[in-house]
């Protein structure tokens, strides 16, 4: 009896054993296949933290190809990008470089009559100073990228401060000059229009730009203006010039890729801009006015082939 019980036991642990072998195979098998059925031609999107994108030094050398209308395209929003914070390793030229090149150009807008003070050669004994870099990376493959600056100078006693966009190469896109006494007031200065191509002088100030400039062909804005009204980037129909509405909003809002805190833009005038010495012509509009009182200017960008 023990004996036909021991065999019994057996039988059944073979049979077990046998089923748990055969199942091994043939489950996996079956599993596969009806996965491989349910997902046929189904297509999903996958997920970010799947893929990093290209690498931090192919982007960096990859942008070295841009030309300056290219950055320019980024950084406006023509070509388009997505705007974030740079980190030290995406830049080329250091917060100090930054400085050093900020203070530069407003002492050269200064002279140029696009500026309504000049930032002396002691700035460093009365003002403080900080930068931030910005990236604008394009959305289609995010491998090139545009990097510029936002600079800002405080003096000492908090009576004015400077504030100033750039890019790594000196193209100026924004600049405000802003006082917080009684005594001075930067909102009533009218720029010299005529000199809007020194904004995009990139060698040192006492260097040559005549030629450079005989390129630049500038159309003031018509000046009837309605100064009284207040308009943000996105919302203006201030700008009574041949174009429409719609088409002043569209070149407005293209500022806003690189600035969007002016929510107190009154424009007081400002001149359409060609640049005709490369082969990419560059093209915009110069805005010009005040911000809470304060004077500021402001750079748009448009596409040639419009």
């Amino acid at each position: 009896m023990k004996k036909k019980n021991k065999i019994l036991l057996n039988l059944i642990i073979c049979t077990a054993a046998l089923a748990l072998v055969s199942s091994s195979v043939v489950l996996p098998r079956y599993i596969l296949k009806n996965n491989a059925e349910k997902n046929y031609n189904t297509v999903t999107e996958v997920p970010r933290q799947f893929y990093s994108g290209p690498s931090e030094a192919v982007v960096k050398n990859a942008s070295k190809q841009l030309s300056d209308y290219q950055k320019l395209q980024l950084i406006s929003g023509l070509w388009e990008s997505e705007i974030s914070a740079a980190s030290d390793s995406e830049t080329n030229i250091s917060e100090l470089d930054a400085k050093d090149l900020a203070i530069t150009k407003l002492i050269s807008l200064s002279s140029d009559g696009l500026y309504p003070i000049n930032v002396d050669s002691d700035y460093q004994k009365w003002y403080s100073w900080e930068a931030s870099a910005y990236k604008a990376v394009d959305t289609t493959f995010r491998t090139y990228a545009a990097i510029y600056w936002d600079v800002t100078f405080t003096k000492y006693d908090n009576s004015e401060s400077h504030r100033i966009i750039i890019t790594e190469n000196g193209d100026v896109l924004f600049a405000n000059a802003a006082s917080n006494t009684d005594k001075k007031s930067f909102g009533n200065f009218s720029p010299k229009l005529e000199n809007i191509g020194y904004l995009f002088i990139n060698d040192d100030i006492s260097g040559t730009s005549d030629e450079h400039i005989n390129h630049f062909q500038t159309t003031p804005i018509s000046d009837n203006i309605n100064s009284s009204s207040k308009s943000s980037l996105s919302e203006s129909s201030n700008i009574t010039d041949n174009s429409s509405t719609s088409q002043t909003t569209i070149m407005l809002s293209s500022a806003e890729n690189y600035i969007t805190d002016l929510p107190n833009f009154e424009i007081k005038g400002g001149a359409h801009f060609a640049d005709t010495s490369g082969d990419d012509p560059l093209t915009g509009t110069f805005i010009y006015g005040s911000e809470n009182e304060n004077y500021t200017f402001v750079l748009t960008f448009s596409d040639q082939q419009q």
